[in-house]
């Protein structure tokens, strides 16, 4: 792949470049890293490897610190022949990490988008939600933000959430990062104590879907693609997936007919 087909440190991926559509895959280094924009979006753009991630003697480039290890992974240019524990290893602590980020306390299932499934209590690039963090610290790996309440990461959409507030008729935003997400509890759309978007609103990626009407990261896993937005189906209540209610007939846009049929029930 020559170096105008691929994508350079701090571009966001995926992106349209020299008239080919490029994905997080074709970064120069091989790796990125979530970030939130200027519209409070997480996206993703190109980075250099940090240490713990692999790499070889001919891509030492790629890592931050310029220095391949001899165990096969970016090391500081200080303690090149450091022992350490890679990303996925058990910690309790991110001194033992080589990424030196432990994910304490963090969410097992990763966001719909963005790094890091599994690795709650193991070394990870980031933090998911839930995972311990500290406000006070320059050191704030979350996926998303940092609650200063709890000293606790916010929760992306997919990740775990604690469900502050939600009740078995109207789910509450909880522990989720953005305003437009829910936290569910039995009774409610979607996966008790999982972060999802409500319905009404646009869905992580911004979008339904190349492949149709996926939903993803939506409560009801429905989205209208006429819209955008997460929907609720036919028959249903939208209150409990975090929409408007139907208070009778009229248009809804968190229905996804666009309206209900009667109090409660989408058409």
């Amino acid at each position: 792949m020559t170096a105008q087909s691929q994508l350079n440190i701090n571009e966001q991926c995926p992106k349209k470049k020299h008239g080919k559509k490029l994905t997080c895959a074709d970064c120069r280094t091989g790796f990125s890293v979530p970030y939130t924009n200027a519209k409070g979006k997480t996206v993703r753009k190109c980075a250099c490897k940090p240490v713990g991630e692999g790499c070889s003697a001919g891509t030492a480039a790629n890592c931050c610190s310029g220095v391949c290890g001899e165990d096969g992974t970016c090391v500081n240019p200080t303690t090149p022949t450091q022992t350490c524990a890679a990303v996925g290893a058990s910690c309790s602590g991110g001194a033992q990490c080589c990424s030196s980020i432990c994910n304490v306390g963090g969410s097992d299932i990763g966001p719909v988008f963005g790094p890091n499934p599994g690795t709650a209590n193991k070394c990870a690039f980031c933090l998911t939600g839930e995972a311990t963090c500290n406000l006070n610290s320059l050191d704030l790996y979350c996926n998303g933000g940092c609650d200063p309440a709890t000293n606790r990461c916010c929760s992306l959409a997919g990740e775990t959430c604690t469900p502050t507030g939600s009740t078995a008729s109207v789910p509450a935003q909880g522990s989720c990062c953005t305003d437009d997400d829910r936290c569910p509890v039995t009774g409610n759309v979607g996966t008790p104590n999982v972060c999802c978007t409500a319905s009404g609103q646009f869905p992580p990626l911004g979008f339904c879907g190349t492949d149709g009407n996926t939903g993803q990261g939506c409560c009801t896993g429905q989205c209208n693609d006429m819209t955008g937005l997460c929907c609720a189906p036919a028959g249903t209540n939208p209150a409990l997936s975090g929409g408007a209610p139907c208070t009778g007939t009229g248009p809804n846009a968190s229905c996804c007919s666009g309206s209900c049929a009667a109090a409660g029930s989408c058409a």
